[in-house]
């Protein structure tokens, strides 16, 4: 099974050697870039013969088919996809930790498991230290647990209680909501639909704001 992980760094090279030789990445009619696949697989290949621009719904079954759940559960992030889906993909994904051994809560046959091991060398996120701290409440007092807001917890949009106006592109459907209720109805990927609404973006996972 391919694994799907790729940095910032990786995703904008590729991206760019794409553009080089071929010019803009094309964009569906719900105003959202194609993905760049790898055809072979490797995300460390970016050799131009080795890149091709699909659709998002194209890579999404391209490694559907391949059975690569990791992949799929990060594509599915940009659709809009029935939550029944989502869980079949999330079974898939923790049945091969189980059959590969990588599962934090399976248990080894001494006793142990990985989440055991985090405790035992004190890097599990929930555990308390003496004086009451944990890593939890570290990145919180840091300003870098992720559901907070480094500059205003009030702009996160779970805390965003702005009611939107927003028109779904293919069915004319209208939905007034906050970002927050969107994203979690319709599966969306809260860092494009963000971007939608700070006027960065023209549509996210088939949704637009209604003007």
């Amino acid at each position: 099974m391919t694994i799907y992980q790729k940095s910032k760094r990786n995703y904008k090279l590729y991206r760019k050697i794409y553009e080089n030789h071929y010019g803009p990445i094309p964009i569906d009619e719900y105003g959202r870039t194609y993905h760049i696949h790898h055809i072979d697989g490797n995300h460390s290949n970016n050799d131009i013969s080795n890149l091709m621009a699909i659709s998002i719904q194209e890579h999404f079954n391209i490694h559907y088919l391949q059975k690569d759940w990791g992949a799929c559960f990060l594509i599915s992030k940009s659709m809009t996809i029935p939550s029944e889906k989502i869980s079949e993909i999330a079974r898939h994904i923790a049945n091969n930790r189980v059959n590969n051994g990588t599962h934090n809560f399976l248990t080894r046959s001494d006793g142990s498991s990985l989440s055991s091991d985090r405790v035992k060398y004190g890097t599990h996120h929930l555990l308390k230290r003496n004086d009451g701290t944990s890593i939890t409440s570290d990145r919180s007092k840091n300003g870098t647990h992720p559901f907070l807001n480094k500059n205003k917890t009030d702009s996160h949009p779970l805390y965003d209680h702005t009611i939107y106006k927003f028109e779904n592109l293919k069915t004319k459907e209208i939905c007034i909501t906050t970002q927050h209720n969107l994203r979690k109805t319709h599966n969306l990927n809260s860092g494009n639909l963000s971007e939608m609404i700070n006027g960065h973006r023209k549509s996210c996972g088939g949704w637009r704001l209604f003007k």
